[in-house]
């Protein structure tokens, strides 16, 4: 996603671009491809607008996320994990839990999930899928 896509689709909502967001969506497009704590978004986004508010990303990380645009995960010890959600690109991820290293899974199971719900009577709304595991580098060794 680009950021002119984000600033487009806010300006659709009515909603206004102040440099705060606009220093947010920066830092999410660059770094679309990582999972970010809150704080690193903040951290980032404070680097390319230094009055960038603690609340206001928060606050914006909240709207991302209920328009859709931001996918949420969480690591190993509950921590909240944030990316954009690249257009048509769903996949799900998997991290090490040594180094914490994470790494994008191009699979996903849905058809067969959402076959599973329907025969329980459930029209599936929405998926989470965590995996966790032990990267190359960090595989414990058999003794």
């Amino acid at each position: 996603m680009k950021e002119e896509e984000l600033i487009a689709f806010f300006e659709s909502k009515g909603l206004r671009i102040t440099k705060q967001r606009r220093a947010l969506f920066r830092t999410l497009v660059e770094h679309q491809t990582t999972l970010l704590r809150a704080q690193q978004i903040l951290a980032f986004s404070k680097k390319r607008y230094e009055k960038t508010n603690p609340t206001t990303v928060y606050r914006n990380i909240e709207l991302l996320e209920s328009f859709h645009l931001l996918h949420k995960t969480s690591d190993q010890e509950g921590t909240f994990l944030y990316k954009l959600i690249c257009a048509g690109h769903h996949h799900h991820h998997i991290q090490c839990l040594r180094c914490g290293k994470i790494e994008i899974l191009e699979y996903c199971p849905l058809d067969v999930l959402t076959k599973l719900a329907e025969d329980k009577g459930f029209t599936l709304e929405d998926h989470s899928i965590e995996l966790y595991g032990y990267c190359p580098k960090c595989k414990p060794t058999s003794r």
